[in-house]
């Protein structure tokens, strides 16, 4: 894949309204084949109240995961061979967005990130993430870096 595999966004951000949409039960191997100077997660969510769930992402040259929106839950994933090329960021990673909170990390695995890489990194801005219940292991800089905001 040139870019992300799949990009999820639903519900309505000014009512916090859910969008339900569910990614679960998906492989990725090696997505991501061009950056173009920009970081691609090989799953991208956003949007309110949507789901990433039992995913396996490996060999990813950026971040494995996007999520940026209201009450998006990650949980059950595997990820691990990622941000190979890519430093100062995370496995599954939140941009410095001031409209992404309330997002949940539970129950993942998360391994094998080399560099200055996090497991998981809420940046700037990030508020209202409930990180819980993860294994991460053989990250190169820290299990979750939490780049501000507040109410984590």
């Amino acid at each position: 894949m040139y870019g992300c595999c799949v990009s999820v966004s639903g519900g309505r951000k000014s009512t916090l309204t859910p969008g339900g949409n569910v990614v679960d039960n998906c492989r990725f191997t090696n997505p991501c084949l061009m950056r173009g100077g920009n970081a691609y997660g090989a799953v991208h969510v956003d949007g309110v109240g949507n789901r990433v769930s039992h995913c396996l992402i490996r060999g990813v040259r950026e971040h494995a995961l996007d999520c940026f929106g209201f009450d998006c839950v990650i949980e059950y994933c595997r990820a691990y061979d990622a941000n190979l090329e890519f430093r100062d960021s995370g496995v599954f990673y939140s941009g410095c967005y001031p409209f992404s909170y309330g997002n949940t990390y539970r129950f993942n695995d998360v391994s094998g990130s080399p560099g200055l890489s996090h497991g998981i990194y809420p940046d700037d801005m990030c508020s209202g993430y409930k990180i819980y219940g993860n294994v991460i292991r053989n990250v190169g800089w820290g299990a979750v870096f939490l780049g501000g905001g507040r109410d984590n």
